[in-house]
């Protein structure tokens, strides 16, 4: 039984994976997006220990560069989520386009169907 299952899942997935593939351009551009945002997600907590290496003791902070790190770990984050936004939209689009092409692929079906059927 584990076995059928196992081969309906990948039967299944090869038939999502051909409705996708008309939006393979869409799925790059998702997936850049979602590089950008991991690596940038990843790279923000380098800046933080950056700003605080230029905490040398008491009376000894280098408050200019801190204030530059500052507002690169605001930018980085503000285009993190930029990022993250245009893929979940993209997603979505995919998602849409995928679900309508079922749809009218069924109801094209179902109007060459019998009507005993």
């Amino acid at each position: 039984m584990h076995k059928e299952k196992k081969k309906t899942q990948k039967s299944t997935l090869k038939q999502v994976l051909e409705y996708i593939k008309k939006y393979n351009f869409l799925l790059v551009l998702s997936i850049l997006f979602a590089v950008v945002s991991v690596v940038l997600t990843l790279y923000i907590p380098i800046l933080v220990g950056d700003a605080i290496d230029q905490i040398v003791g008491p009376s000894q902070v280098n408050f200019s560069k801190i204030r530059t790190i500052l507002i690169w770990i605001i930018l980085l984050a503000m285009f993190t989520a930029l990022s993250q936004w245009i893929m979940n939209a993209i997603n979505n689009k995919i998602t849409f386009q995928v679900v309508q092409d079922i749809r009218q692929e069924a109801f094209e079906k179902l109007q060459i169907l019998p009507l005993k059927f």
